[in-house]
């Protein structure tokens, strides 16, 4: 006897934050994943950013998306860093784009995560530096 169940649908939200000496970073995201008949297909995505709270300058923006089959995932980050100095600090950016490869499971040897870097490219106007 077959029984059907309906799909499963879960919505997470998520959030961090972080300290590493003068630098704070944090993190939102959001995982939708839906289960037909034990086997979740998903997407997540998250933006995140880092600054030194003593100068008040951003080190860091990012943004991640991402799909999920089972214990597969494939995604893409971005990432803007700025490049310049003095007054100039945000008119020079590194803009860097990776895609991602993962299995997630419970046997480890059966396990990967691959990050394979597509680009980085410094945009913008003069550095000042």
């Amino acid at each position: 006897v077959i029984v059907w169940t309906p799909p499963t649908i879960e919505l997470t939200f998520f959030g961090s934050m972080s300290k590493s000496g003068s630098i704070i970073g944090g993190e939102l995201g959001l995982e939708i994943e839906i289960s037909v008949c034990g086997i979740g297909l998903g997407f997540g995505m998250a933006i995140g950013a880092s600054m030194d709270y003593r100068t008040w300058k951003l080190q860091e923006l990012y943004g991640k998306g991402y799909l999920m089959l089972g214990l597969l995932s494939a995604g893409g980050t971005w990432v803007l860093t700025p490049k310049g100095c003095g007054g100039n600090y945000y008119r020079r950016w590194e803009v860097a784009f990776s895609i991602q490869f993962a299995r997630n499971g419970r046997l480890p040897r059966l396990s990967f995560d691959f990050d394979i870097p597509i680009f980085s490219k410094e945009i913008g106007g003069p550095s000042g530096c």
